[in-house]
């Protein structure tokens, strides 16, 4: 066994070149190369990492630690000159894994699936569940719930899983989890000029919806187009409906502010529904119900479209849309920040005002109607559903009997998320809302885990 530390070069290049260079049957080999990886979508200075990857026969592991300085010093101890290849006394499969296991870092092995471990966003309607999130608010994770690596400290020390998809941030999948209570559980009412989104409902929450069907806003009344005799005349006076409820909108919320000072919580802290319905209480009455009034009247214009679990949701660009109180969905857009806040029943926490003047200018009015979605494969256990396909990227939906496999294969990384039952890929297994990245050109073969069927979505970035 030999371990060999390389300075001064992409760690991917360094693995690259070891990987070629070896034969079937050479003994075991232990790469070591520090490299800077900025904070992407964080800011703040580069991180000093350390890439590790260890050539076992035939087959290759990787991993990344933080500290470069300080994972180096630790294999002092294995070699005289970090500078050269070195012999080593003790085995490296039981030092490398005790090592990575006392530093709480996963080691991952090619070609296998790469388990994401996500991180939850707070919002004033709920929460977010972000599965490949990457930015200043937080950064979801690979590897296992106690052994995890930023997804790019991952991609840094092996590119080759995204395949051909290598520009740009992985497409973004998350869970939208909004709180169950009206206008506290609501989402913005915005709209997007590029990013494109496409919801799948897991569960609507029957505390809110006791038939179990839930609402999305999206586009407006047709009624209320027809009224207004134009578009123009209907723009003139939506615009006119939100500005005033903007108006009293933003008092209410400068009270509320006054009251985040007092209590010392930072203006833009998501704040507990119950602390938020104590504060409201002490507003004056007409200020409330000058609210209430002017809210339902601006919420009347809203088209709504009903949706229970299982329904799928493709989101047009340029339609303003908002999903509802206690209606949860697997969300899958383009990895870009860019929206138009037209009007929003709370405070916006993330920027200083609403967009409504240009979004109303920019807006579609009328909503698409709701496409069946194309079967792509149908076979005794097993159904390929599209979901949707965009310019940037596809979704399937996919169901799986028992007994069932689904086979996969691509230029380009894919995402996997559990809809339903549980799954097996190589020797992982996940089950509902669970998510993973199959690396790209690598064969996988899916299947249930024990004798009841599957869902799942798969993502492709189109490329």
């Amino acid at each position: 066994m030999t371990i060999q530390v390389v300075p001064n070069q992409p760690p991917y290049n360094a693995y690259c070149e070891l990987a070629a260079q070896r034969s079937t049957g050479d003994r075991d080999q232990l790469l070591l190369v520090p490299f800077s990886c900025p904070q992407e979508g964080q800011g703040g200075p580069a991180e000093e990492l350390l890439a590790i990857y260890w050539f076992s026969g035939d087959s290759a592991h990787y991993s990344v630690l933080p500290d470069a300085a300080a994972a180096l010093a630790y294999w002092r101890r294995f070699t005289t000159n970090l500078g050269d290849v070195a012999s080593a006394s003790t085995s490296i499969g039981p030092a490398l894994t005790g090592w990575l296991a006392k530093e709480q870092a996963p080691l991952f092995a090619l070609p296998q699936p790469l388990p994401l471990q996500p991180v939850y966003i707070p919002k004033p309607w709920g929460r977010e569940i972000w599965y490949t999130g990457v930015e200043s608010r937080g950064v979801a994770r690979f590897g296992t719930c106690d052994r995890q690596t930023p997804i790019p400290h991952v991609l840094a020390a092996m590119p080759a899983l995204l395949g051909q998809a290598t520009n740009g941030p992985l497409l973004l999948l998350k869970i939208l989890d909004p709180l169950p209570e009206e206008i506290f559980g609501d989402l913005y009412f915005e709209l997007h000029n590029e990013k494109r989104e496409v919801y799948v409902v897991t569960h609507v929450d029957r505390r809110a919806w006791p038939d179990g069907v839930g609402r999305m806003r999206l586009g407006f009344q047709p009624e209320a187009i027809r009224h207004a005799g134009s578009q123009v005349a209907f723009r003139q006076r939506f615009l006119k409906q939100v500005v005033a409820y903007r108006d009293v909108r933003f008092e209410i919320d400068r009270l509320l502010d006054a009251r985040r000072r007092e209590y010392a919580c930072a203006p833009d802290q998501p704040l507990p529904v119950a602390r938020l319905k104590e504060w409201l209480g002490d507003i004056p009455a007409a200020l409330a119900s000058r609210e209430s009034c002017l809210r339902q009247a601006m919420e009347s214009y809203y088209g709504s479209l009903p949706l229970q679990a299982g329904d799928v949701v493709q989101v047009p660009l340029n339609v303003p849309h908002s999903l509802q109180h206690g209606v949860r969905t697997i969300e899958f857009q383009t990895p870009i920040y860019e929206r138009r806040i037209v009007a929003f029943g709370q405070k916006v926490l993330t920027q200083a005002t609403w967009d409504t003047e240009q979004a109303v200018e920019e807006m579609e009015i009328v909503a698409p109607s709701r496409p069946r979605l194309p079967v792509l494969l149908a076979r005794q256990g097993l159904l390929v559903e599209q979901v949707v396909d965009f310019p940037d990227f596809q979704v399937q939906r996919i169901n799986l009997a028992a007994e069932s496999s689904y086979e996969v294969h691509g230029m380009t990384y894919q995402l996997l998320i559990v809809l339903q039952g549980e799954l097996k890929i190589y020797n992982h297994e996940f089950s509902k809302e669970q998510a993973v990245l199959l690396p790209a050109l690598t064969d996988f073969s899916i299947r249930p885990r024990g004798e009841a069927p599957a869902t799942f979505l798969i993502a492709i970035p189109n490329v």
